[in-house]
């Protein structure tokens, strides 16, 4: 049996890493630059902070039964998607694989991740290319391709939409 102080630092903990995690997938692809973007990861700091020592007005009970296995199967089908980002299975066919159906999976993604899985991998994908293009090592056009774009075209507009500008070198 629990006593009380165990409880409060379980919550505390469970509160934690719900908030780093959120601070990390709102950081891990920064969509600014320079100066802008270490303001940007500055605030987002202060909230994770800010949430951390303020703490829930109501205690939050961690995700148990249903909604735990859900959120263990939506996180393997992120793992599935970041495996093969040129050319990942269907958001279907991933459903199936991690016991979900699809519009399960999109329900859970959303909660998750504020994305349906068809967002996210498209986020994924673009986060990844803008790290090849940000190390020079690739033309846009070979970025494309590697993140499974047939047209650079199609590239280009999705990239735009993402950072604000199309895609360059460096």
């Amino acid at each position: 049996m629990e006593e009380d102080g165990d409880s409060d630092v379980s919550a505390m903990v469970n509160r934690v890493s719900s908030a780093l995690g959120r601070f990390v997938d709102a950081t891990r692809s920064v969509p600014y630059r320079g100066a802008a973007a270490s303001l940007y990861v500055q605030g987002k700091v202060l909230e994770l902070m800010v949430e951390v020592l303020a703490g829930p007005s109501t205690p939050e009970a961690p995700p148990d039964g249903v909604e735990a296995v859900d959120h263990r199967r939506a996180w393997a089908a992120r793992d599935i998607m970041a495996a093969n980002l040129a050319d990942p299975p269907h958001i279907g066919e991933i459903a199936k694989q991690v016991g979900l159906s699809q519009r399960r999976l999109n329900e859970v993604f959303k909660d998750l991740f504020g994305a349906s899985a068809l967002q996210y991998l498209t986020y994924l994908r673009l986060d990844e290319a803008q790290t090849l293009l940000t190390r020079g090592e690739l033309s846009v056009k070979q970025v494309a391709h590697a993140m499974g774009y047939a047209h650079v075209s199609s590239f280009s507009y999705a990239y735009a939409r993402r950072f604000g500008r199309p895609p360059s070198l460096g």
